[in-house]
């Protein structure tokens, strides 16, 4: 059974949610949160470190600005920000890649304007405030 916002599917287990949520703010910021599957034998610590490889390879003028471990309801996490250069211009990001029991989660915030330290405080708590359910 696949559960959504709007109702479910009754689905075997091979389909794998792969899907992503899109949030926005009319100050232009924009949360994702998508999920992803931890490979066979890999680390979390392997797969975060994986993940952000991935992404400055594929990120055209990629530069991590730090990466940090950090808790996210009681769960390991890796919280990196960097920046890159999208198609409509500089990309800031914060993207938390958060340990849960049933799939790595990751967390990201957009703005195509710098994060001021108070936004970044702002996004750090908001990151916190998840509560992971049915991860059991």
């Amino acid at each position: 059974m696949f559960y959504f916002n709007e109702g479910t599917l009754d689905i075997s287990s091979e389909w794998q949610d792969r899907s992503i949520i899109l949030l926005s703010h009319p100050s232009q910021l924009n949360i994702s949160i998508s999920r992803d599957e931890l490979p066979l034998g890999m680390t979390f610590s392997e797969f975060a470190e994986d993940q952000f490889k991935m992404v400055s390879r594929q990120l055209k003028g990629y530069e991590e600005i730090h990466r940090k471990p950090i808790k996210v309801d009681g769960y390991d996490a890796v919280m990196s920000e960097f920046k890159w250069d999208s198609p409509e211009g500089r990309l800031h990001q914060v993207s938390t890649v958060i340990n849960l029991p049933i799939h790595p989660t990751i967390i990201t915030v957009s703005s195509h304007k710098p994060l001021t330290e108070g936004q970044k405080e702002y996004l750090l708590k908001l990151v916190q405030s998840f509560k992971a359910r049915n991860v059991k």
